[in-house]
């Protein structure tokens, strides 16, 4: 695989980020952005009942339909 050098100024911030992300302390950071990239990026697209179900979940969510998990706990520990 052949490779291009090219000079990138990032934050601190994010290089501290980066350096967490690495897997191995010697993995560079052009690996440790296509993984980044790779998860990002999932080119299989979500069926439609998934979508249906993603903007059902977050209706009931601005709605105020949910319990917390000290809810359920409290519900599960009762029954």
């Amino acid at each position: 695989m052949s490779t291009a050098s090219v000079l990138v100024e990032i934050n601190p911030k994010v290089k501290d980020r980066l350096d967490h992300l690495k897997l191995y302390p010697e993995e560079s950071y052009s690996d440790v952005i296509d993984r980044i990239a790779g998860i990002a990026l999932d080119q299989e697209p979500l069926d439609p009942e998934t979508q249906e179900r993603i903007e059902e979940a977050l209706n009931d969510l601005k709605e105020g339909r949910y319990l917390t998990s000290q809810e359920v706990r409290k519900m599960l520990e009762s029954s």
